[in-house]
């Protein structure tokens, strides 16, 4: 049965003064969703939370807080938030939101209902938020955006739409599967001891790799040369790397390739060299007497 989207009003989080302002709200909000998106998710030493999307339902509307963790935020007034056990928080696949959000932005997330979670302990199939959508609710989620490069700005109209959609469908679950007897209670896991102290990634480091410039056009395709350089530095030159897109492709570096744009499809060599030259311009690469590695640059705020 096709389930009436809920209209939602997009919000975005960009200074102090808006985020205390938000945590006023949530002081009275019982209930909210969350959710996040990370950017270089495909390099584990440079992912980043790129923004925290909060959720917060009335009668025929949700109002969708998305915080922009790339404005050097101070996320206290969040961190107080998501440690209130009075306030519930709705989220589709707790393990990856809460452990991301403790191991990469140092925030610990209490009182937790997840989605997936129950949908796994009432033995159902295909738990993905979109088969989920579309088996409770008759939505169509498109995630095309799901992999897009959420380290851009401005992030598009899309990618915010598609950010606060996941928020607002979370919520719909919740009251599908609660009204259907399931239950999702997430306990945290004890990865990290609960005081320990990790590193607030929520200003620009240095030296850190280029946070906000964007990647080039071809996206899965530079994704593809970063990951083959992170793997063997110092062994490519700018033109060797440029043959790694090309028909011939083969070895490690050939594999990566294809997982990132399949076996069939290949870049010929005058663009492929373009983009490894585009990946060095915007410092995802370093030139070092024409052997490669991986960029870092020192970043400031402006």
């Amino acid at each position: 049965m096709q389930s009436k989207e809920i209209p939602f009003q997009i919000k975005l989080v960009k200074d102090d003064k808006a985020l205390v302002s938000l945590k006023e709200i949530l002081d009275e909000t019982p209930l909210i969703g969350l959710d996040i998106e990370t950017a270089y998710w495909w390099d584990k030493t440079a992912e980043r939370v790129s923004i925290i999307q909060i959720g917060v339902p009335s009668e025929n509307n949700v109002d969708v807080w998305i915080i922009d963790c790339f404005s050097s935020l101070d996320l206290a007034p969040l961190q107080q938030i998501l440690l209130n056990t009075n306030i519930l928080k709705i989220i589709h696949n707790a393990s990856f939101d809460v452990n991301k959000l403790r191991k990469l932005a140092n925030i610990i997330v209490e009182n937790v209902f997840d989605t997936m979670l129950a949908a796994r302990r009432a033995k159902e199939r295909s738990c993905s938020l979109a088969a989920m959508a579309m088996r409770h609710l008759g939505i169509e989620l498109d995630k095309k955006h799901q992999r897009s490069n959420w380290a851009t700005r401005p992030l598009s109209e899309e990618q915010l739409e598609y950010a606060a959609k996941d928020v607002v469908v979370a919520l719909m679950l919740y009251k599908k599967v609660t009204d259907s007897g399931y239950s999702g209670e997430y306990s945290r896991q004890n990865r990290f001891n609960y005081h320990e102290e990790r590193p607030v990634v929520t200003a620009f480091e240095q030296p850190v790799r280029n946070l906000c410039a964007p990647i080039p056009a071809n996206e899965a395709a530079s994704q593809a040369l970063i990951k083959i350089v992170m793997q063997f530095p110092g062994r490519y030159t700018p033109q060797s790397l440029s043959h790694c897109l090309g028909r011939e492709r083969g070895g490690l570096a050939g594999y990566i390739v294809d997982k990132a744009i399949s076996k069939e499809a290949f870049i010929d060599y005058k663009e492929a060299l373009t983009i490894v030259s585009e990946l060095i311009t915007k410092g995802y690469l370093v030139d070092r007497s024409y052997r490669l590695s991986v960029g870092q640059v020192e970043l400031t705020k402006s």
